[in-house]
């Protein structure tokens, strides 16, 4: 889980993300929040990746992604971010 390393913010650890995640526009600002500043993405998805982390307050998205990561559960985040919590933990 995230919690189990350290946050470029916390550590002198460079740290990047390939796959899906790096690409998804609404995982960008946390993913900028804990940190992580290299994405690894297809060359067709860069400019629309690239208007994110523009647009992105990096500031607000390590404030946000501090209080995710203290969340509990995933219907409190899910309810945080305005989607609907998983099955399992209602």
């Amino acid at each position: 889980a995230l919690h189990s390393f350290p946050t470029r913010r916390s550590s002198d650890l460079a740290l990047s993300i390939c796959g899906e995640a790096a690409a998804n526009t609404k995982m960008i600002p946390f993913l900028l929040g804990i940190g992580i500043r290299t994405f690894s993405i297809d060359p067709h998805l860069i400019p629309r990746v690239q208007r994110q982390v523009t647009a992105t307050d990096v500031q607000e998205a390590s404030r946000t992604a501090d209080r995710l990561l203290h969340m509990g559960t995933v219907s409190e985040t899910a309810s945080f971010l305005g989607i609907a919590g998983s099955e399992e933990d209602r």
